[in-house]
């Protein structure tokens, strides 16, 4: 540091110049010359009085020096240069709150920059080249924390609740305090917010008729959870009730992150069609810092679907399989005019001896690859139906026979595509290769074969499809009109059990049930149009549709109706049981029709099963023959 030696002179006679000598410990003198002259001069009763000085810049040791103006001089003076207090060790010890399960942490690296965890404790130990009086950390907005002074040392304890700066300021004995000091910086770590995702089902989804909903929830935390909460409200008839909690336990196992799987019981719900519920699942972590943190996951909705939409789903998924089919048999009739096309072109170059067949051979192969393609479309489609066969078996949608009757279908489609047709496949790919003729039109030929088993066979599956999908809208007719008797018979016992003045809440739903019987019978050219695609129309179908035709329950539905607007319990109840009579004569005739049915395209699937299975063994018998 800069430090200023001099003297003062007073008396009546001041010399014009004065000299300071000074040198450094183990040094020499040296003097500076200084002119009183130009030095202010102040009068006192004593005489003129001047005070002059040197400033010595950055002395870092000891030294000694007096002062000389004419005849008088000094004593020598002595001036000791002790040292300036510094940090020279760092020991930093971090304890992280109970919750995390982190082990404290310990830094022996002269640094007192660090990170932790919000509310974690840090322990400060620090080294001074000599003894101090104070020590104290200064933060960046100003505040103080003081430190217990332990001789060459000090210590002291902070919480992490932020992140700042800081510096440690030191005191000696002499006032000192240590120059330039190092600003250090604490990083607060938040503790996150946790994560919760609904793995299973992870979409909105309809309920299947054993009302589970199975569930894979997938938990995350940096350091642990308190809870897990499902959240649900359930929405009947379109009214929303209150939202309900339901807590979860999970296996210890899932300290930070895991899967919580369980299945959902929505039987004692007692839900209609149409009502649902909305959920949502809650997770808190651990902080006991600031309080448990929350995370919700995105809002599901379950439902329990209508019949119409069900059967809707199945007729639609039931169009798309034929509707595929035929684009398969298309493709495949195209397949075998090219390859006739090729194979008369093959023949020709080979009785004319030429040798410009490259064009012939990148046609083959086209045909083939578009083959390998069929096939493969094949059996995505007979994989599609699988999983819709075994949808329907989920949701109890079709009866045990229909689905029986499915399920040989989709048998069909697997055993499409033949060992044999594949052989020959990979023969004609062979046979390209070499290019010899003779070897060429025998794998041709062997293809061709395998090619038209393969449309039988589409052609078969498909009829048995159009077929399936008549009787499937014949079934799921019959479940509506199951339906409208239940629903029948429902308003019925209401009718004699209300009070009188209660009578007429009851006539909005007998109305409805009314164009719920006017919406069925208005399915009727659909099925005569199924009928006519799946040339079936047979005396059961059409006594089938005679049945729906000729019923007019829905004119007792209508007088019944206004009875009950009108309060007239005996007139409404009466009409009520017309009504329900002749529903279920209606419905009768509809079963007996449709097992009639289905007892003869149980004949039918299984002489087209015999038929598949004798075709292939007689492709391969004539196959080997060639």
């Amino acid at each position: 540091r800069d430090i200023e030696i001099g003297g003062a002179l007073v008396g009546q006679r001041l010399p014009k110049t004065a000299v300071i000598h000074h040198r450094l410990a183990g040094g020499s003198w040296q003097k500076t010359k200084v002119d009183l002259q130009k030095v202010e001069h102040l009068s006192t009763p004593l005489g003129d009085s001047v005070l002059f000085g040197l400033t010595l810049r950055q002395i870092n040791k000891s030294f000694d020096y007096y002062v000389e103006a004419g005849r008088v001089k000094t004593e020598v003076q002595r001036v000791d240069v002790v040292d300036r207090p510094r940090v020279t060790g760092i020991n930093l010890s971090v304890f992280y709150p109970s919750y995390t399960g982190l082990p404290p942490m310990t830094l022996n690296e002269n640094n007192g920059s660090f990170s932790a965890v919000t509310g974690s404790r840090a322990n400060l130990k620090i080294e001074t080249n000599l003894p101090i009086e104070k020590a104290e950390l200064v933060f960046a907005d100003s505040s103080r924390l003081p430190l217990t002074v332990t001789g060459r040392g000090a210590e002291g304890s902070l919480v992490v609740n932020q992140s700042q700066s800081y510096h440690i300021r030191l005191h000696d004995h002499l006032g000192e305090t240590n120059p330039d000091p190092i600003e250090y910086y604490i990083t607060a770590v938040p503790d996150e917010y946790p994560s919760v995702d609904v793995i299973r089902p992870g979409f909105d989804a309809n309920l299947t008729d054993d009302m589970l909903v199975p569930f894979v929830v997938r938990i995350f935390d940096d350091y642990g959870f308190t809870s897990l909460a499902l959240k649900y409200t359930v929405v009947q008839q379109g009214h929303a009730g209150e939202e309900n909690v339901a807590i979860l336990h999970y296996p210890e196992s899932i300290k930070t992150q895991g899967d919580v799987k369980f299945n959902w019981d929505l039987d004692p719900f007692h839900l209609f069609p149409g009502d649902y519920i909305q959920y949502y699942f809650e997770v808190a972590d651990n902080d006991m810092i600031s309080g448990p943190k929350v995370s919700k996951s995105r809002t599901y909705i379950v439902r329990l679907p209508t019949l119409d939409e069900r059967i809707a789903k199945t007729e639609e998924d039931s169009h798309e399989r034929i509707t595929k089919t035929e684009q398969l048999l298309k493709k495949g009739k195209e397949l075998i005019n090219r390859m006739k096309a090729a194979g008369r072109k093959l023949k020709a170059q080979a009785q004319e001896q030429s040798k410009d067949n490259w064009q012939q051979k990148k046609e083959l192969e086209a045909i083939l690859k578009k083959n390998e393609e069929l096939v493969q479309n094949v059996e995505k489609l007979a994989e599609q139906m699988q999983k819709s066969v075994e949808q329907t078996r989920d949701e109890a949608l079709m009866s045990r026979e229909v689905i029986e009757k499915l399920e040989q279908i989709q048998k069909l489609f697997e055993d499409v595509a033949t060992p044999e047709m594949l052989e020959a496949q990979k023969k004609l790919a062979e046979a390209l290769k070499q290019m010899d003729p003779e070897q060429l039109q025998e794998a041709m030929k062997n293809f061709q074969m395998s090619q038209k088993e393969l449309l039988e066979r589409l052609e078969r599956t498909l009829a048995l499809l159009k077929r399936m999908q008549l009787e499937q809208k014949m079934e799921a007719m019959v479940r509506k009109a199951e339906e409208l008797v239940k629903r029948q018979e429902d308003i019925n016992n209401k009718t004699d059990s209300a009070k009188q003045d209660s009578l007429a809440q009851l006539s909005p739903e007998e109305q409805k049930l009314k164009e719920e019987l006017e919406k069925l019978k208005s399915e009727l050219p659909d099925l005569e149009k199924l009928m006519e695609e799946a040339q079936l129309q047979t005396d059961e179908a059409k006594k089938f549709a005679e049945a729906l035709k000729k019923t007019d329950a829905e004119e007792n539905m209508e007088q019944m109706a206004q009875n009950l607007q009108q309060q007239q319990r005996e007139q409404a109840a009466g009409q009520g049981k017309q009504s329900k009579k002749k529903l279920m004569m209606m419905l009768q005739s509809m079963q007996d029709q449709l097992m009639a049915m289905q007892g003869s395209s149980d004949e039918e699937i299984q002489r087209a099963m015999r038929k598949a299975i004798d075709a292939a063994g007689y492709l391969s018998e004539h196959q080997e023959d060639l």
